[in-house]
């Protein structure tokens, strides 16, 4: 018995070694898959906001971005209430062709393209379009919109016609169409105070302005009048308008240069036979602003800022009084200074706001002027505020709170930054950002996260097993869950990562995948002074993946301006905490060079930091490399032969070529000379619509497509691989798409074909997709009875195989086959080469089928392994109405599939017979009751650790 104790007693501590040795895993149940998708709703940077009272409980924020996304916003939270995209049926994009007003619990919104016009009316709450109204013209749409005191809305259309709508139905209350001759043009109309008026003008001619009154109600119009206008002072500045702040009557203002340092700033009305003046002095070498404050805004801002490197900022706020030009209050700092005007429930009060905070400051100042005759301060706080990482103010509206004595006793204010991120501030809180930055990003990494024994050399393998085995005991494995975002370790299947975005302002954001995308860390690069020239981002990345002591490091290739000279920088940044890496490296900053084209080069620029190269090219075809140091330098000549630089296929373009470095270089430069290699001209007018390259990570399971009858289709795997979609330049409905597949590295044109019958224009874009040795190309078809083709969304696929007799290889320009006869003298060919050469002559099989999409493709990519085991899917934006992520799986865009009956054979290979169209099947999609935006531009895969062959 003792014996038998001792046994178990040694088992039990040989157990318990085993058990702190064995490595701790991690496996997902049924119920927690989906437990790592998330959702971020982006809207854009506002170009237009408003706080609105539905009723009396509660006021809304209402936006509407440069996305063309009309959203409403929760002030005390910022969450999104619900959102709209406006370009849906209208084609526009920008915030220029969108309007927004708001009446009660009423929202009207006017989007304008080339040829036509979209006026919709929403309800505040329930976000559901209450009316439309559409209409189209062969010339170009011009369109204003005014709302009434009771909420009308009068559209102000084709240069002459005035439409009066019901707010509550849509239904036409009148029309009306203004006399007009020798060119008039009426574009803009505004209110006045009097509320039965009003005012159309015409500026069409650049020395008279023409202002016609009417009747709201009637719909009558009088007489046009017409006041003349200096020329000299009308051509510096546009006109806007100005309403007097003791009267209803309405100003043309404008501001001309009448010396070298003086500026005069005219107002005059449609009574008036002569301009009033105010003049101003802002020194040289100046960059001015004006603009109304608001709608038919009684106060204008005039602010200017000097171009020296000591900049200094004026600023002045007028008003017309009497008849006159009065500078109510001016400013003049060497701190940037934000106005706009203060909404309240009295009119009253005609309240301005002003924001202003040093860069360097950790506070905004916040002042609210009553503008009422004597001009006095209302208002002031300072709310906790650092600029390092938003940039400058940018913009800003104020709502103001005023008691029963006429005393503003809170304020709340909505400011973009630089960074194109929201800020809401009440009184002396910053309540809650909106990193609407994230609606313009440029580039993204993913990147993996280190595992625990790879970040630290002092564990040896024991200590290492048994620190797992405590964390795991101590309840450490919720890190892997994503409840800590503290710890930035890899996790058991790979899920989570590191996603790093940057945004055209210069903003770099690393948001965690496993923890709902909250922010771990993030910095900003762009501009940090109002005068200053907006960034150029060119690009983003991974110079450096994780390994053993050192960090993943990202190298942001940025540009920008001084006194219009273009200034490079590129900035290495550790990926894991967003701070600048340590390590020196040389010639970060480039003087004078513009980047036309960033390559990333596999080559190390140093055997003790193992970073790789960034090479990229200038207009002069000049190459420069990062690190830019001697031991780079002689690294990449020693490579020189290896290596073809491509340029020219974005979208828009219509020559490519490649470079090559030059065998002579000449030592004292810091650049290195390239000569051109190759050179291909599209023909017959010919214009890039879409482009393609494989992935950058792309791996391949097996270099051959295995038959059912044991035999091999070996595919044409080129690294070098280049899809190109063109169509005629000068056509705006193309009906004719040329695909080309190029060699980057010789330029030979490998495959080419044409698709008649096909739409591209702007709302129906080309997208490709390529991979392995397989090419998806989307496109919308107009269909032709003649040509065969049909009409509605298309997806050709383009199989590329190295022949089209199994189990043959192309080696060199030899062909090895294994099914040559025993007496053939080519029953054996020796290989000339084993290693793929792009200047071989042998071009690929190309195998192709054509299908039916159930819905038009927005954007298009491709899922990736680890191993490219996996059966791969084609990832698109399909156009659905709730907007949705669709995947297809590889297995139905086949270009093997059989037109007949499917043989035996291939059923053991899993061919399917060819169906024309690919059925819409609910369970493919991948986004779930998600909405996604319509606009998207790319879809990003990423691979994990494990392969699943289904």
């Amino acid at each position: 018995m003792r014996r038998l104790r001792v046994g178990l007693h040694y088992a039990l501590c040989l157990l318990v070694c085993l058990l702190q040795l064995s490595r701790i895993t991690t496996a997902l149940y049924e119920d927690q898959a989906g437990l790592y998708d998330w959702h971020i709703p982006l809207i854009g940077v506002p170009r237009q906001s408003l706080f609105h009272r539905a009723d009396t409980r509660s006021r809304q924020l209402l936006l509407l971005t440069d996305r063309g996304i009309l959203a409403s916003v929760q002030p005390r939270s910022g969450a999104l209430v619900w959102r709209h995209d406006l370009s849906q049926g209208t084609g526009a994009t920008t915030a220029g062709e969108h309007m927004l007003r708001a009446y009660k619990e009423y929202v009207a919104t006017l989007s304008t393209t080339k040829n036509k016009l979209v006026l919709r009316v929403w309800h505040i709450k329930s976000s559901f379009l209450v009316w439309e109204h559409v209409q189209t013209s062969s010339k170009q749409m011009q369109a204003e919109m005014v709302m009434l005191p009771e909420g009308d809305i009068i559209l102000v259309t084709a240069c002459h016609e005035l439409t009066r709508f019901s707010i509550k139905d849509g239904q036409i209350v009148w029309q009306h169409q203004l006399a007009i001759r020798d060119g008039r043009c009426y574009q803009s109309a505004a209110m006045t105070g009097d509320h039965n008026k009003l005012h159309v003008f015409d500026a069409s001619e650049q020395s008279a302005l023409r202002v016609v009154e009417v009747n709201v109600h009637a719909g009558e119009a009088g007489e046009a009048t017409s006041t003349s206008i200096k020329p000299a002072a009308a051509a510096e500045k546009p006109l806007v308008w100005m309403q007097a702040m003791d009267s209803t009557t309405m100003y043309a203002v404008w501001l001309a240069q009448t010396d070298k340092q003086q500026w005069t700033l005219y107002a005059q009305s449609a009574a008036d036979a002569q301009p009033v003046a105010l003049l101003f002095e802002f020194g040289k070498q100046v960059s001015i602003e004006v603009r109304p404050l608001s709608e038919n805004s009684r106060v204008l801002w005039i602010s200017a800022h000097t171009l020296a490197a000591n900049r200094r900022y004026y600023g002045y706020l007028v008003t017309l009084e009497a008849g006159q030009l009065v500078k109510a209050v001016k400013f003049f700092s060497q701190t940037p200074s934000v106005f706009g005007h203060v909404h309240t429930d009295s009119r009253e009060h005609t309240l301005v706001g002003r924001l202003s905070a040093d860069m360097n400051a950790s506070e905004i100042d916040l002042c609210v002027y009553d503008l009422k005759d004597p001009v006095a301060i209302a208002y002031t706080s300072k709310v906790p505020f650092s600029l390092d990482n938003t940039g400058p103010l940018a913009e800003a509206i104020f709502e103001a709170a005023i008691d029963e004595q006429g005393k503003v006793e809170a304020v709340r204010t909505l400011v973009t930054t630089a960074d194109e991120s929201i800020h809401l501030l009440r009184d002396t809180k910053h309540v809650w950002t909106r990193e609407e930055s994230l609606s313009h990003v440029v580039a993204m990494e993913a990147i993996d996260l280190p595992e625990d024994n790879l970040m630290s050399l002092e564990h040896d393998e024991l200590v290492s097993r048994a620190d797992d085995g405590d964390e795991h005991a101590s309840g450490a494995s919720a890190v892997e869950s994503g409840s800590n975002a503290t710890l930035l370790r890899k996790d058991a299947f790979g899920l989570r990562r590191l996603l790093v975005f940057i945004t055209r302002s210069g903003k770099l954001i690393a948001m965690d995948s496993a923890n709902k995308g909250s922010a771990v860390w993030s910095r900003y690069d762009g501009v940090h002074a109002v005068a200053e020239r907006a960034v150029k981002v060119h690009g983003m990345f991974n110079v450096r993946s994780t390994i053993v002591k050192y960090p993943p490091l990202l190298a942001v290739v940025v540009t920008k301006y001084s006194d219009e000279t273009p200034v490079t920088s590129v900035l290495c940044v550790d990926a894991l905490t967003g701070q600048n890496y340590t390590a020196a490296f040389e010639g970060t900053v480039y003087p004078g060079v513009e980047p036309q084209k960033i390559y990333h080069l596999p080559l190390a620029s140093s055997h003790t930091e193992h970073v790789d190269m960034l090479a990229f090219m200038d207009e002069r075809q000049q190459l420069h490399l990062w690190p830019s140091t001697v031991e780079s330098r002689e690294h990449l000549m020693r490579h020189a032969s290896q290596w073809t630089f491509a340029q020219g296929w974005q979208q828009g373009s219509s020559q490519l070529r490649g470079y090559e470095l030059a065998a002579s270089q000449d030592e004292k430069q810091s650049s290195l000379a390239t000569r051109e290699a190759w050179q291909l001209m599209l023909p017959d007018d010919l214009h890039i619509v879409a482009t393609a390259r494989h992935p950058s990570y792309d791996p391949t399971a097996s270099i051959g497509r295995t038959l059912g009858n044991r035999s091999v289709l070996f595919k044409y795997l080129n690294p070098n691989l280049i899809a190109v979609a063109a169509v005629h330049k000068h056509e705006a409905r193309s009906e004719r798409l040329y695909v080309y597949l190029l060699d980057s590295v010789s330029g030979t044109v490998l495959y080419h074909t044409v698709y008649a019958g096909v739409v591209v224009d702007a709302l129906h874009p080309v997208h490709l997709v390529l991979s392995e040795n397989w090419l998806v190309a989307t496109f919308a078809g107009q269909g032709d009875a003649h040509l065969g083709t049909a009409k509605g969304y298309q997806a050709v696929v383009l199989e590329l195989y190295e022949s089209d007799m199994e189990d043959a290889r192309v080696d060199g320009q030899v062909i090895k086959c294994a099914h040559y006869p025993a007496h053939s003298s080519n029953s054996y060919v020796p290989l000339i080469s084993d290693v793929f050469s792009s200047f071989d002559p042998h071009r690929p099989y190309v195998m192709s089928q054509a299908y039916a999409l159930p819905y038009g493709v927005n954007a298009a990519g491709v899922t990736i392994t680890r191993l490219g085991i996996t059966t791969k899917k084609l990832l698109g934006k399909l156009g659905l109405p709730s907007g949705q992520l669709y995947g297809i799986p590889r297995q139905l865009l086949d270009a093997r599939r059989s037109m007949g009956a499917v043989s035996d054979v291939d059923q053991e290979n899993g061919l399917l017979p060819y169906e024309p169209a690919i059925p819409f099947i609910p369970s493919h999609v991948l986004s779930y009751n998600q909405t996604v935006r319509v606009n998207i531009y790319a879809i990003i895969t990423l691979a994990r650790i494990a392969d699943v062959r289904c």
